[in-house]
């Protein structure tokens, strides 16, 4: 859910050039990921990389070529948990408290990952499947982290269903993230079952205009990079156009597949994106689901 930052942030000194995404509901089983990964003899040799997690190499849009040159550094982010993720459903729990983000961030630390992306989680017993935008519980989450992890990037969650995000600016405000994610664009956020019935009640993921302008103004205020948030080639588009009139200068897309109502987890798909990201702009994937994954990872590669 990052990018390459031009030497404004810590990168450690044996992090490879590739952009590595943990998008998994704990370090340990992103760990299980990697080992069935990494079995793939042609992904280890396209990428050159031994002993790495769902790997996206972060590229940069070249203005002068019209193509894509690979950055020269990158970070390694581990997503230490997701949003809604029930952590009693799994056998490795999924991580909650200040205590178990810091103990698994500095798993992940240790591995070489340079970022931390943040969900904030109730504190409330028996509630810890469920957000929280208190901005005490982000501060006590990014210092535990920090002292963790010395040196690491803190990259804050923002996502909210309707217009109303002071929670996510409060949390930005007290703990001060580096990097916040910025969803750019309202989705139709829906998934069925395999019964023919709705997963969830359909609802609107409402980013309009005036909302992200809201959070790109505070995120300027607060020194933090915004990382725009993109679930169809629509929202790309727009992302375009917020630089257009001035709304933001450096583009970094975060192309985000797999959802089931946004761009599906398509290697011939991304192939066709690419094309419509600005220029001296950065980007990777992120990618949701399970094998369907691999393939728009090796395509990312190339």
């Amino acid at each position: 859910m990052n990018g390459v930052f031009k030497g404004q942030f810590l990168i450690k000194d044996h992090v490879a050039p590739l952009y590595l995404l943990l998008k998994s509901d704990s370090w340990r089983k992103a760990s299980q990921l990697k080992r069935h990964f990494m079995n793939n003899t042609e992904t280890k040799r396209l990428l050159g990389f031994v002993g790495c997690d769902m790997v996206s190499p972060i590229k940069t849009k070249d203005a002068s070529s019209r193509g894509f040159r690979m950055s020269q550094k990158a970070v390694i982010t581990c997503a230490l948990t997701g949003v809604l993720t029930n952590p009693k459903q799994h056998p490795v729990p999924v991580t909650a408290t200040a205590k178990e983000m810091a103990a698994s961030a500095k798993e992940a630390y240790d591995a070489g990952a340079s970022c931390m992306h943040i969900h904030f989680r109730s504190q409330e017993d028996g509630k810890g499947h469920l957000p929280t935008w208190q901005p005490e519980v982000a501060l006590e989450m990014s210092d535990a982290i920090r002292e963790a992890c010395p040196g690491v990037i803190i990259n804050y969650t923002t996502g909210t269903i309707g217009r109303d995000q002071q929670g996510p600016i409060d949390c930005i405000r007290m703990g001060k993230p580096e990097i916040a994610a910025l969803n750019a664009g309202s989705l139709n956020y829906l998934k069925t079952r395999s019964n023919g019935t709705w997963a969830w009640p359909p609802m609107l993921f409402q980013n309009t205009v005036e909302k992200i302008e809201e959070l790109i103004a505070v995120m300027k205020e607060e020194n933090c990079r915004p990382e725009f948030e993109c679930f169809d080639v629509g929202i790309i588009r727009s992302v375009g156009m917020f630089q257009e009139v001035g709304m933001v200068d450096q583009l970094d897309y975060n192309l985000v597949m797999g959802v089931d109502s946004g761009m599906p987890a398509d290697p011939a798909l991304l192939e066709l994106i690419v094309k419509y990201l600005k220029p001296n702009s950065q980007w990777q994937a992120t990618v949701i689901g399970r094998e369907e994954i691999w393939a728009v990872h090796k395509k990312v590669g190339r």
